[in-house]
Order: structure tokens, then sequence, then C-alpha cells
């Protein structure tokens, strides 16, 4: 029971190593310590008539090694100082413009993490090397080798301070922060909805009447949640594992994403005979509930991030819609991905074809509310905005053809249009809208949003 959630707590600590901002430069300090006791190792086996053959070497006096290595200590530690300051002043404008929930990945961002790295790891070598110089009378050592490699760190620092000049101005660019996002929500929806693939085994779909018999031959039992948080990760292949191991069929009621409380039901299990012991720790185990979401698992958060972009780009302060219809169309580009994919499947089956698990996966109809309602909602008195959601909706439909999600894509289309005829103001622009919707969603839907009642001019 011990290893069995290790999967899902490796995870969930990766995820925390790839998002914090000192990772890397640690790893790297690391290294330098590595390598200033290795020069100085080989400095001490080598003569000082070989290293004056070489010429490239440092050939200098202990006093000039030590000036040499103060001066570039002290030069480093103070652009890191500057670094520092600029990345300060980057996650601020950040956070007011593009949302708080982006700071993630400027903080993660591997580029910052590296440079800052290399000037920490350079001024550490550098108090290293200089602690080994000797320059008195009894007894000289200048270890020629690790000055000159001090050197060569100090070069390199001044082209990283170049690169990451280059690297800031276009990190806060709105262009490369919606790709950044986009980038996560495309390695989500990799990660969840697979390629469609023909050779494997068509698994059965659970009728409502077995569903129906769970309840009625096996007993059921409720696991609750033991912290308040979101969930963030779920170890489906170790929870395969114990529900065969217990003959024992688990149903989810939440999933990644999804906020719980302290003793809020998560999952129910059912099993022929009695409850098995410590099944609760081990579920829960395999169920990993944070204070933040993340993009592990959780679609809608990947989505989320996008969206926010283009919200605050149509909030009445900034007033960018040409960086909400970039969203708009990175989120296209997402649900024609989501859409020519396999749809997440809610039933696990154990190699007897058994059914082990049955999660709850987000559906169709919410991820398109999440992509498409709150622009809807900030776009509705924009003509651009609406035209440019509309395109991406008859974008998505061509894209798929199940009927189902053609259903929920022309009703989102529906509520659009509908929006637009209560927030435009300008009859020749509700007239564009209503001619671009009848022209593409044709033939509608009869529901309660018909173009009919509620998208003529008026």
């Amino acid at each position: 029971m011990q290893v069995r959630h290790i999967r899902a707590r490796l995870t969930k600590v990766w995820d925390q190593l790839r998002t914090s901002f000192w990772f890397i430069p640690t790893t790297m300090v690391g290294a330098a310590i590595l390598l200033a006791f290795t020069t100085i190792a080989i400095d001490e086996q080598l003569r000082f008539e070989f290293v004056e053959n070489l010429g490239w070497l440092y050939t200098g006096d202990s006093d000039g090694a030590r000036l040499l290595l103060s001066t570039v200590a002290s030069s480093i530690i103070g652009i890191a100082g500057v670094t520092f300051s600029i990345t300060i002043a980057a996650l601020t404008m950040a956070s007011s413009q593009f949302g708080p929930r982006l700071l993630r990945n400027f903080v993660r961002d591997v580029g910052n993490q590296c440079v800052l790295g290399t000037f920490i790891a350079t001024f550490i070598y550098c108090l290293l090397i200089l602690r080994t110089i000797r320059g008195s009378e009894e007894s000289t050592f200048v270890p020629h080798i690790s000055v000159t490699v001090g050197v060569i760190l100090a070069i390199a620092s001044i082209g990283v301070l170049i690169y990451f000049i280059h690297h800031v101005a276009m990190s806060i660019q709105a262009d490369n922060v919606i790709n950044r996002a986009s980038n996560d929500l495309n390695t989500v929806i990799k990660q969840i909805h697979p390629l469609p693939n023909n050779n494997d085994p068509e698994q059965p779909q659970v009728p409502e009447e077995q569903s129906h018999l769970l309840s009625l031959n096996r007993r059921s039992y409720t696991v609750v949640s033991c912290t308040t948080g979101y969930i963030q990760v779920i170890d489906r292949h170790t929870l395969l594992q114990i529900a065969i191991k217990h003959n024992m069929v688990i149903e989810f009621l939440h999933c990644p994403g999804d906020f719980v409380v302290r003793d809020d039901a998560i999952a129910m299990i059912w099993v022929i005979d009695r409850k098995p012991e410590n099944i609760d720790t081990e579920i829960t185990n395999n169920i990993i509930i944070g204070k933040q979401r993340t993009l592990i698992q959780d679609i809608r958060f990947a989505i989320n991030q996008v969206v926010e972009v283009g919200v605050r780009a149509l909030s009445p302060g900034i007033n960018d819609p040409f960086t909400a219809i970039t969203c708009i169309d990175q989120l296209t580009a997402a649900l024609c991905q989501i859409v020519r994919r396999q749809a997440v499947s809610t039933y696990c089956y154990d190699d007897a074809l058994q059914l082990r698990i049955i999660f709850k996966a987000v559906q169709f109809e919410e991820i398109v509310d999440t992509a498409f309602g709150l622009l809807r909602q900030y776009g509705r008195t924009n003509t651009e905005v609406i035209l440019r959601l509309l395109t991406s909706i008859a974008t998505v439909v061509d894209c798929t053809s199940d009927q189902s999600q053609r259903d929920v894509l022309i009703r989102q289309a529906t509520i659009i249009a509908h929006d637009a005829r209560e927030g435009l103001t300008n009859r020749h622009d509700r007239e564009i809208i209503t001619t671009y919707y009848q022209n593409s969603f044709q033939p509608l839907t009869q529901d309660d949003y018909s173009v009919t009642d509620k998208v003529t001019t008026q």
C-alpha cells in the first residue's frame, strides 16, 4: 500500500518542480560546485610548464587571479540582481494585463530559470576558486585552469544577459503569451483525448440495466475526501489495480478540476461482500487534491487560461479586441483537435472486459461553454468578436461528423446570435450577424433559441 500512490505523487511533484523558480538554478549551482572541485583537482596535478605551453590558459600570478575572479564575482552578482528585478517587473505586468493564473507560465519559463541559474552558478564558482588561491612565499598556488574556466563562464554570462533582454521583450507580447497558453492546452488535449485507432479492440458500453444491477447485486459504500481543495490528479492505472484486487467497481463523483471540501463524497465503491479494510485510504492516496488547479489532467483549466487573456482584453480598461480574436482562433484550433480525437472514456475495464472504474468526464457541451461562454458575454457589444465566434463555431462544425457535437455547437452559435441582438445597438451590425448566422447554420435546430424568434432584426 505504501508504493501504490507513488505514480500520482511523482506526477504532482514533477509539476511543482517545473513551475518552481528555484529548481533549475539550484541544479546549476550544484553543477558549478562540482565543476569547481573538478578543476581545482586538475590544477593540483598539472605543472606550470604545461600551462605555459598551452598558451590560451591564464598564466598570471596569484594577485592577478584574485583581482580577476573578484571582479567577475562582483559584476555577476550585480547583474543577477538586475535580472531578478526585471523578472519581477515582467511578472507584475503579466499579472495585471493577462491574469494571475498565467503567472505560472512565466515562472516555469525554462529560459528565465537558466539565466538566473547561470549568473548564480558563475558567482558561486568564482567564490570557490578564490578560496584556493595562495600567494605567500612559503606556499604558492594559482589554479590556472580554474581561473580560465571562470573567465569563460563570465563571457557566457554576458551572452546569457543579451539573450535574457531579448527573451523578456518577446515573452511579454500578447501573441506569445497566448501561444504558450495554447501549447499547454494542446498538451492536455493530447494526454486526455487519444487519437482514434481502429486496431484497438472495442470495449463494451455499460447499459443502464447493468448500472442498475450494480446497485442490486453489490453493496455500495461512500469514499470521502480527507482534505479541501481542487482535484489535480487521478491515478487511473493504480486505481484499476486496486479495483481488480478487491473485485469491486469504483465510481468517481468528481473529475480533475472540481473543488471538493473535507468529508465530501468523492467516490462510490460497489463490492459483493463487505467493505475492504483501509480501502478509503488506498483510494484517496491515488487522488491528489491541492490548493490550486493544475494542467496535469484539467482540460477546463487549460481552456480558462486562454479565455482569461481574451476576457481581460475585452475589458473597458484594456479594450483590445484583436487580442481577444487571437484567443478565439487558438480555441478554435483546440476544439478542432478535440472533435477529431476520441472522446474521453468514462468506463475502465480489466483484461477480462469486466467493468472496474466509472469516471466522471467533462462533457463536450461543458468544454464548448467554457471556451465561448465568457467571451460571448464580454464581447456581445463588439461586432468583430461576435463574427469571429460564429466563424470559429462554423469551422469546428465542419470538422466533426458527430451529430450530438454539431447540435451543441449550433446551440452555442444560436445563443451568440441572440446575445448580439441584445448587445449591439446598431441595426446594420445586427443584420450582419443575423445574415451570417442564417447562412452558416442552416438547417437550424428547433429549440428555445430559434433564430426566427430571437435573432430577427428589429
